[in-house]
């Protein structure tokens, strides 16, 4: 258990926030240092490489992030040679991406520094602890993700007589 000294620092949201910020600040300096792509770039470029022809709207949701930021990202990444941008096909309004080839190098090495950072931080747990903390965090996010009155700030709630 944490040793916060006040007890609203022990609140689940917190407490994941702050592993989170802790873990992306080691994992970033590993990825910018052997790979020279920041977590963000990283994010979009391996969901480009799972889905080759993505274009922006489903890549904003993919990523939860700002649809700003992802913009900016890919003209960044694609200045940078790592991936391309082209028309749709079917829609010139539509951007389709795909991965360079070096963009495809970078995301395979990321995934090999990826795993070995997940193992060293892992490494602490045993095999049933980490079985049971995978199966938890899938349950709660499902359970945000399917939301409810609960998930309603309450000035929005509907009223019930």
């Amino acid at each position: 258990m944490s040793k916060a000294p006040y007890p609203r620092l022990e609140h689940l949201n917190f407490r994941l926030d702050v592993l989170s910020e802790l873990a992306k600040g080691v994992a970033s300096g590993l990825y910018e240092a052997e790979c020279d792509v920041t977590l963000r770039d990283l994010r979009v470029l391996r969901f480009v490489d799972m889905q080759p022809g993505i274009s922006l709207g489903p890549l904003i949701e993919l990523t939860y992030l700002e649809k700003t930021l992802v913009s900016k990202l890919v003209t960044t990444l694609a200045n940078r040679g790592l991936l391309t941008r082209s028309t749709g096909t079917t829609d010139a309004r539509v951007i389709n991406l795909h991965l360079t080839r070096k963009g495809k190098t970078i995301v395979r090495k990321c995934d090999r520094i990826g795993k070995d950072f997940d193992e060293q931080l892992m490494s602490v747990l045993s095999a049933e602890e980490k079985r049971v903390l995978f199966h938890c965090v899938d349950k709660l996010t499902e359970h945000v993700e399917e939301g409810g009155e609960w998930t309603v700030p309450p000035k929005r709630r509907k009223r019930t007589a």
